[in-house]
């Protein structure tokens, strides 16, 4: 449709002219007392309002219910002086630092997983309005989480990867009893979902490399040896977090490796050219990066706070521009044209580049 084309790429110039300018909207969640170590985002968020999920080292878990108060973001000189949305927040938990977050949604209800560092997973059950409706016990998955997820084949199982440790465990959360695991070929140091020829799996990375594991056999399906990967995302964990279903396009990885920003697409049935770098020299560690597949767009950010955005569909250094935050940043989400990151100066820090 041509009206669509031009609609889209109108919106995307607009976002790209905001983020070179530095123009956006700023509203900043206040509640924990200390450092935010993860975020995550319900599924289904309208264009209006959202929900997420944090979690401190407060040793709180709040949920958030994030209200947008305009029907169309029209930028002034003043940006930051306006308030663009109302923000309201319920203390879920108080047990222990969380730093790994996931969500899921069973009839009415969403199910959020709440990973410590301790090594413990508390599993609740929220009503849409950020009531506590119930909770599973608490069970120990082994020690401080790399990355915990919901599996696709059944709604209260969850994948956890631990620091120092090889393997993927699949947890039966009712039960709280361990229902499988799979061994990679070195210690895990980050982990995402995604889609391959052989359908859904996870991705891996880990010091020698990425792995994909094929969780309906149970089994590693590939391993790509090149260097410790720090970091990574996944065009089909975006998809899943804001509308649901995959497709083959949504098999696109993103990652770090060897002060490279790289990728690799899994439509293909022996994924070996990994393509050229989107970045061949970050002087920086990456601690979270998210990518947007309506835009085609990838926003990673540096411990320190740099934020650098990439143009996807470009060969080569691909990156559009770079904005800075003035702390610690421990985790963030990027979808349509809102960036969201926890820092350790204790806010959730919502920043706007778009339009309705």
């Amino acid at each position: 449709n041509p009206t669509n084309f031009y609609n889209y790429h109108r919106k995307r110039r607009k976002v790209e002219e905001r983020w070179t300018s530095g123009n956006f909207s700023q509203t900043v969640l206040d509640g924990h007392t200390e450092g935010v170590y993860a975020i995550k985002l319900m599924k289904d968020p309208s264009s209006k309002s959202f929900k997420l999920v944090s979690g401190s080292g407060d040793g709180t878990v709040r949920w958030w219910n994030v209200n947008f108060k305009r029907s169309e973001i029209e930028f002034d000189e003043k940006p930051d002086e306006r308030e663009d949305y109302t923000v309201t927040s319920k203390i879920l938990n108080r047990k222990s630092v969380v730093n790994c977050i996931d969500c899921n949604r069973i009839n009415d209800e969403d199910i959020v997983a709440c990973g410590s560092i301790s090594g413990s997973i508390n599993v609740m059950r929220i009503s849409d309005d950020g009531e506590l409706m119930g909770a599973y016990e608490t069970f120990n998955a082994g020690g401080e989480f790399v990355k915990i997820i919901f599996s696709p084949l059944d709604p209260l199982s969850l994948f956890t990867a631990c620091k120092f440790d090889p393997k993927i465990k699949l947890w039966d959360v009712e039960n709280c009893k361990k229902i499988s695991e799979i061994s990679t070929n070195a210690i895990i140091k980050c982990m995402a979902p995604s889609f391959g020829t052989f359908g859904e799996c996870l991705v891996v990375g880990n010091m020698k490399g990425l792995s994909i594991a094929d969780y309906r056999m149970n089994r590693m399906a590939l391993n790509f040896d090149g260097g410790v990967v720090w970091n990574l995302c996944t065009s089909f964990d975006e998809k899943c977090q804001t509308k649901g279903g995959a497709t083959h396009d949504d098999s696109q990885i993103f990652y770090v490796e060897k002060g490279q920003m790289k990728r690799l697409d899994l439509r293909y049935p022996n994924p070996s050219e990994f393509g050229p770098a989107l970045e061949s020299s970050l002087s920086e560690k990456v601690t979270t990066m998210n990518y947007q597949s309506c835009l085609n767009r990838l926003v990673t950010i540096t411990y320190i706070g740099n934020i650098t955005y990439y143009d996807t569909c470009k060969e080569g250094d691909s990156k559009i521009s770079s904005l800075r935050y003035t702390n610690l940043v421990f985790t963030s989400q990027f979808f349509g044209a809102k960036l969201l990151f926890g820092s350790y100066d204790s806010s959730i820090q919502l920043w706007d580049f778009g339009i309705k």
